[in-house]
């Protein structure tokens, strides 16, 4: 599958001009029957669970009896998941949800991207007259490393009573398919989404207390063709405003699974820490100059497990940071030196430059537990020149990850 960090720049053109067609992978389900007519929501009390040091916490709800005894499209509660804590940002948040053998985790805050664009305003129901300018910012300005249905804002807010930009933050990860955690703000309603799935004819499960729609994908439907296929798969936690989205019904499921505890949180969490305060930022175990065949000019003594670059603005400033986490701390600082040398004074691999003149300056660095952090400027103040370098694999001064 083509990593969804290859696709940022890509989809904000489409948006733009109304060019792209449709794309991905999709798994087949059983059809559901005619759905029957929505009754009026019902007024949830859901109870957490309190998970035990030897048992993984199912995700429950306490549902009113005529909600569990309901056999239709009637809403269910999503449940109240005790590892989500809704103070935590949205950056950290992101990390409960990633799968088990996730090689791409990527995030946007779209609330961030707004305001440093003077956009706070901007949401499904603008018109696109009034989203264009900001969606022309999102490939230098601005780089969304996650951007759900980018190819498909002229219509998705028509099919679907939302777009993208109703979302406060957004995560994408890459296993075995493409799969999104989608926040939306405190007072959007969720049913409207619900009922869509209804319209439609999505079959309904619940699955770890989590209500889980899902639809065979049929070619002939048009509804399908004005959002991405990971529509077909959908699950709902109502009380958390979050959507989970995938190409394939199992994806969903693992993401709860993760939240129960059978993720790959811990192995992106370091990286996520050191990073910091940004706006976007993408991480996995991307190789730099393995695929070549040529040894990287910066040998350190261990390779890294994880990669990935993120970018914020300070003050009108645009500021990014480059990440590589270890094993440990020891790999770590033994790995800095050759690593941060490298960006400072090294070429870039496609240009044959200096990454000063192409892509960033180096302001400083230093070693974050089993992570070592660049912070860099980037050139011309465009978080693209840095955001681009794991597109175009063009991270020469690292040594090659574990698992190449």
């Amino acid at each position: 599958m083509t990593p969804r960090w290859l696709l940022a720049a890509p989809l904000v053109l489409c948006a733009a001009f109304g060019a792209c067609g449709g794309g991905g992978a999709a798994t087949t389900t059983v059809t559901a029957s005619p759905p029957p007519t929505l009754p009026p929501a019902a007024t949830p009390t859901a109870t957490a669970p309190t998970p035990t040091a030897t048992t993984t916490p199912r995700l429950t709800a306490t549902i009113p009896p005529a909600a569990t005894a309901t056999p239709d499209m009637t809403r269910t509660p999503a449940p109240a998941v005790e590892p989500l804590d809704p103070t935590m940002p949205g950056r950290e948040l992101a990390l409960r949800f990633v799968p088990a053998g996730a090689r791409e985790v990527s995030f946007t805050d779209w609330t961030a991207m707004k305001a440093y664009e003077g956009a706070d305003a901007l949401a499904g129901a603008s018109s696109f007259e009034e989203k264009t300018p900001f969606l022309a910012s999102l490939s230098r300005a601005q780089w969304p490393a996650s951007f759900y249905a980018g190819k498909k804002l002229k219509v998705h807010f028509t099919a679907w009573s939302w777009d993208t930009l109703d979302l406060d933050w957004e995560a994408s990860f890459s296993a075995g398919g493409a799969a999104f955690v989608l926040k939306f703000p405190e007072g959007f309603d969720l049913g409207v989404v619900v009922a869509h799935f209804a319209e439609h004819g999505y079959a309904k499960e619940d699955y770890r207390g989590v209500p889980l729609y899902t639809h065979a994908l049929d070619a002939k439907d048009e509804w399908v063709r004005t959002s991405e296929f990971a529509i077909l798969n959908a699950g709902v936690l109502e009380q958390q405003n979050i959507l989970l989205l995938a190409t394939r019904a199992d994806g969903v499921k693992a993401m709860i699974d993760a939240v129960g505890g059978a993720g790959d949180r811990e192995r992106y969490r370091p990286a996520v820490a050191a990073l910091g305060d940004v706006a976007a930022y993408t991480l996995g175990p991307v190789p730099s100059v393995c695929p070549f065949g040529a040894p990287p000019p910066a040998v350190a003594p261990a390779p890294y497990d994880v990669a990935g670059l993120g970018y914020r603005y300070d003050g009108g400033a645009a500021s990014a940071s480059i990440v590589f986490g270890y094993g440990s701390a020891a790999d770590a600082e033994a790995a800095s030196e050759a690593i941060v040398a490298g960006a400072d004074r090294g070429n870039s691999l496609r240009t044959k430059k200096p990454y000063a003149e192409v892509a960033f300056s180096v302001d400083d660095s230093e070693v974050v537990g089993p992570v070592v952090a660049i912070r860099v400027t980037p050139v011309d103040g465009l978080p693209s020149k840095v955001m681009q370098l794991i597109q175009s694999r063009d991270l020469g001064f690292a040594p090659c990850p574990a698992e190449s």
